[in-house]
């Protein structure tokens, strides 16, 4: 675990800013009789503002506390909006800067339902959308964002579109949904690009391989933040060099290569304390005593983390407290002193719960766990592991390898770009040639012609080459895709039943209670094998193609089967089976991918209904086809996911006792019915039920 306190981007030049120090000792920052108000006015305020928000990119935010009081004071006294707007925009940044954003909500959504029409109004709603996103509340950062970026493209805000993109990719980042983050990265560095903004590249590209690293993607990560760096070094900008470092010293760390990581973690404390930066120190000696917790030295592990430990508390700073806990506990347990790293582990997820982050709630249980489990302690254990596993259950990580794929062809187009643009300046240097060298204008123009005519063309090689790049692209990645989701989707179910297994051997379980537990094994086999198959089918479709055989059935034995299947499951969840099929219907299909179909329906029906629903499998024959009707009386389907129902790994909700699919059952019965000549269609209704039709066609007489 990296602990980094980046702070959400609000403004693209004060992302690194903003992390740069806390004052030691707050400064003397008025010299007149601060209740004299008779001879202050907007300019006045104007300046408070702007004194304050350099204190802040200083780090120094005791004494930016005062300064940010007094703007608001006397704003209100002389009804200065504008001056009032920046103030709030000062508080919340303070807020952020000390972690915690929930005082940011609390504090700026009123200012900023009254004063959003003022110029500041853009800042104050980043800012407050930077609460919600820090608080975990990503509907609600995602919903500001989007209005403020709206509304910078009206206005024709440059810099705060390029802002206000950046922290969506964040958001969606933070929320697991990879391809919308770096899709909203991508058109960010592209409108940098175009601007020719060096500022927003660097921080641009920094995000991006901080994206990686956490992705485990260390090649590309790489590039990005020695790029980051660069430009940050071409600019000779503190604040940016110091965030490149410490990216940097995280990779190196994640590598394993911890000289490196200790060179680049040595850079900032340089910086800092140059600046006279407090912020981070905290940061930086975390970092450094993780390094030597990985190096296998813990007592020089455990004076560092001590350390920011010190200063986390002395500046009230909420995370440096939580994950220098974290630290410390898993450096006892190295060290084999399990009651100090139980100490540990038990005020860390006390301090995660108070942040209400669901990755550090769950990284700081599983620490607890496993330390109680090796000390000894299954039973004080045991809430902490079934906690975990809830938690753990409830997330889905298959679209991170989704997002990965997708960056590797937005790589492809932004290298294609690139080499585009060298060719458009190669052609250029062609044509001051031929002027220089023919002097006839006719000439020139023809030439221009000509070679505009081989641009078009060499632009549209380009287009159809990228489109066989991507479609190869998505071919070979086909494979690791599915390994992915399928150590995901067996491992949880494996899992559980692993944990249900040891408690019966511990002698945890009663006799009814082991009666239930088989049952549940039963159960969660049944649905990993459902998996696998959905997965093995889906797999050999996408490789090579399956190829229906059709030929005369009789339905009616193939329904018993699939209905038999599905009975334990059924009875699991007391859902009554009716199964209305009639003898002699025959059916032109193919046999193996009519049973995938028909398990499916059934399996898809079971999952979201609950106890005492039903489940009927009825028929009706026409003159040239017959209709197979799968209709159950559950929770129905939600009108914004019916688009999306038939896609493969689409985003699906658990069922009614938290069983998680595939996102591929629904799909591949779309496929073998089209493949069969057939067709598939649904109706549903919210809290009533959904009913599937399946028409296939009759054999010929």
């Amino acid at each position: 675990m990296i602990f980094r306190f980046t702070l959400q981007p609000i403004f693209t030049a004060a992302i690194l800013t903003l992390m740069f120090g806390l004052a030691l000792f707050p400064v003397n920052v008025f010299s007149q009789d601060q209740t004299d108000y008779s001879v202050r006015d907007t300019s006045y305020v104007r300046s408070l503002n702007e004194q304050a928000s350099q204190l802040l990119n200083e780090g120094r935010i005791d004494s930016a506390k005062i300064v940010i009081e007094e703007a608001l004071t006397v704003s209100r006294i002389i009804e200065d909006e504008k001056g009032e707007a920046y103030g709030y925009a000062n508080l919340g940044n303070m807020f952020l800067a000390r972690g915690m954003p929930d005082s940011t909500i609390a504090r700026l959504t009123g200012p900023f339902n009254r004063l959003n029409h003022t110029p500041r109004g853009l800042d104050i709603g980043n800012i407050l959308a930077t609460g919600y996103l820090q608080s975990d509340k990503y509907p609600q950062a995602l919903e500001l964002y989007t209005e403020m970026y709206n509304r910078s493209v009206e206005e024709e805000n440059y810099s705060m579109q390029a802002a206000t993109l950046q922290n969506l990719g964040i958001t969606y980042s933070s929320a697991g949904d990879k391809p919308m983050a770096i899709e909203h990265y991508m058109r960010s560095l592209e409108l940098a690009e175009e601007k020719s903004d060096s500022t927003t590249m660097a921080v641009l590209l920094n995000n991006l391989g901080d994206l990686n690293v956490e992705e485990g993607n260390y090649d590309i990560a790489e590039s990005y933040l020695k790029e980051a760096l660069e430009i940050s070094r071409e600019l000779g900008n503190l604040g940016y060099m110091s965030n490149s470092y410490t990216s940097l010293g995280v990779f190196y760390r994640n590598i394993e290569q911890y000289d490196e990581a200790l060179k680049y973690f040595e850079r900032v404390l340089d910086i800092a304390e140059q600046t006279g930066n407090i912020f981070s120190p905290i940061q930086i000696k975390y970092n450094i005593g993780n390094v030597y917790n990985s190096m296998g030295d813990q007592q020089k592990s455990i004076e560092y983390f001590e350390e920011s430990m010190r200063l986390s508390r002395e500046h009230g700073i909420l995370p440096g407290e939580l994950y220098n806990n974290i630290g410390l506990g898993l450096a006892y347990y190295e060290l084999q002193d399990y009651s100090r790293a139980i100490e540990h582990s038990e005020i860390a997820v006390e301090l995660a719960k108070q942040i209400s982050s669901v990755d550090l709630i769950k990284q700081t249980l599983k620490n607890l766990t496993e330390i109680l489990e090796t000390s000894g302690d299954t039973i004080a254990a045991y809430p902490h592991l079934k906690r975990y596993s809830e938690i753990t259950d409830s997330l889905s990580r298959t679209e991170r390898e989704e997002a990965l794929a997708r960056q590797e062809t937005v790589l492809g187009l932004r290298a294609e770009r690139e080499n585009r643009q060298l060719l458009e300046q190669s052609l250029q240097d062609q044509k001051t040639i031929t002027r220089i060298t023919y002097g006839s204008i006719a000439i020139i123009l023809l030439a221009l012609a000509a070679l505009y005519y081989l641009y078009r063309e060499q632009k549209r090689t380009n287009k159809e080459l990228n489109k066989k790049t991507s479609e190869l692209l998505e071919v070979n990645n086909v494979k690791d895709q599915l390994l992915s989701v399928l150590s995901h989707d067996l491992r949880t179910p494996l899992s559980s039943l692993k944990g249900v297994v040891f408690l019966i051997r511990e002698g945890i379980f009663k006799d009814n209670d082991i009666s239930t537990a088989l049952n549940e094994i039963d159960y969660q086999l049944q649905q990993g094998i459902n998996t696998l198959s959905n997965y093995l089918q889906w797999a050999q479709n996408q490789r090579d193609g399956i190829t229906a055989n059709n030929e005369e059935l009789s339905i009616k034995p193939l329904v018993d089967d699939a209905v038999k299947e599905i009975e334990k499951s059924a009875l699991s969840k007391e859902v009554i089976l009716d199964n209305r099929t009639q003898n002699h219907t025959l059916v032109y299909a193919d046999e193996q991918l009519l049973r995938v179909v028909l398990r499916n329906l059934l399996s898809n029906a079971i999952k979201y209904v609950d106890s005492g629903d039903k489940v009927i499998v009825d028929l009706t024959e026409f003159d040239d086809n017959i209709q197979l009707k799968v209709e159950d009386t559950g929770m129905g389907i939600p009108e914004n996911e019916k688009e999306n129902l038939f896609r493969p790994f689409s985003k699906i909700k658990q069922g009614t006792k938290g069983e998680k699919g595939t996102g591929l059952g629904l799909s591949i019965a779309k496929e073998f019915c089209e493949k069969m000549g057939g067709n598939i269609r649904f109706e549903s209704t919210q809290g009533v039920g959904t009913t599937f039709y399946v028409s296939l066609k009759k054999p010929a007489n």
